[in-house]
This record gives C-alpha cells, sequence and structure tokens, in this order.
C-alpha cells in the first residue's frame, strides 16, 4: 500500500509543475530521488537539481542534497566518444546521461 501511494505523490509532483524535469520518488526515509537524462552529464544534472528545488519550493522548503551520481548510457563507449579533440556526433553515436538526485526538503 505504501509503495502505491508513493508512485501516487510521485506522479502527481511531476504532473503538477511543468518545469520538473525527470521523475521525482519518494523514499521511506522522507528524503526524495530525482532522475534527468541529457545528452551531456553537466546538463542532465542540472536537470535534476532544478527539479530537486522546484519540489521544495511548491512546499515552501529548501533542498538539501544529500548524494548525486551521474551514469553514462550511451551506446558507445564513453572513452571512444571523441575523435581527437572533436565529439563524435552521429546518428550512431547517442550520448545519455542519467543523473540521479537524492535529496530532502527543509
Amino acid at each position: 500500500m505504501k509503495k502505491i501511494i508513493f508512485i501516487l505523490l510521485a506522479v502527481s509532483l511531476v504532473s503538477c509543475n511543468s518545469s520538473i524535469k525527470g521523475l521525482v520518488i519518494p523514499r521511506e526515509d522522507g528524503s526524495y530521488q530525482v532522475q534527468a537524462t541529457s545528452n551531456t552529464s553537466d546538463r542532465a544534472l542540472q536537470d535534476a537539481l532544478n527539479s530537486a528545488q522546484e519540489v521544495c519550493r511548491k512546499n515552501g522548503a529548501r533542498h538539501i542534497v544529500k548524494d548525486t551520481h551521474t551514469d553514462y548510457e550511451g551506446n558507445i563507449p564513453e572513452s571512444t566518444r571523441f575523435l581527437g579533440r572533436l565529439p563524435v556526433t552521429s546518428i550512431i553515436a547517442k550520448s545519455t546521461y542519467r543523473a540521479t538526485v537524492i535529496f530532502m526538503c527543509k
């Protein structure tokens, strides 16, 4: 039953505000987890952090980041995405990064 309530809350948080980019999941300890994806690691992390800030702002609080990490999910090895200093930008070189931020609102 708790999982259903958490999922419904996560869906309502995401759908209520279009500035939230990514999936927000409430956790049992009162913290939240948000994930965002982008074609650069910096952009994915920034979108996740902006979503965390927006969730807490809607609740009249500030976000406190507990943990962050970013994973590369592209279709070629991250180390071979460049030819010299030039990035490989083509249809076959899909670069996707997923940033995860765990935060609390206080």
